[in-house]
């Protein structure tokens, strides 16, 4: 399982979460973390945000389908917080693997990392993955 937003070290990760998947002839699942809960995506005033993250997991899994034809890939749009999710989402995977933002320690401490809630909370191996 790969955890996606369409940012650089998540791109990153599907990579290599890919290549991996292909050499171990493993099924890719993308994982995208939604950013609003699922309740307020139902309001009528976020109805573009269901179609931003619906975009953002297509790119992920098309990407994924077109650089990897023989992979078996599927993707899930998971609930916020991403943490948590792809924590829970762990728990059927072999292989969790997300990106890194590269924030400060300031910024880390305020924000919090998903990438570091990952590692320590998943029930599977994590490898945490930097843009380059």
């Amino acid at each position: 399982m790969v955890g996606f937003d369409g940012s650089e070290d998540s791109r990153r990760a599907l990579e290599w979460a890919a290549a991996e998947c292909e050499l171990r002839k493993a099924k890719l699942v993308v994982l995208h973390a939604d950013r609003w809960s699922p309740v307020a995506l139902e309001l009528p005033a976020f109805e573009h945000e269901v179609d931003a993250e619906e975009g953002v997991l297509d790119e992920g899994v098309h990407w994924a389908v077109s650089e990897h034809p023989s992979l078996d890939v599927s993707g899930r749009r998971v609930p916020p917080p991403a943490g948590e999710s792809l924590v829970a989402a762990s728990r059927d995977a072999l292989l969790l693997v997300v990106g890194s933002r590269g924030l400060g320690h300031l910024r880390q401490m305020l924000v919090g990392s998903v990438s570091r809630y990952c590692v320590e909370h998943a029930t599977c191996p994590v490898v945490v993955l930097r843009a380059t």
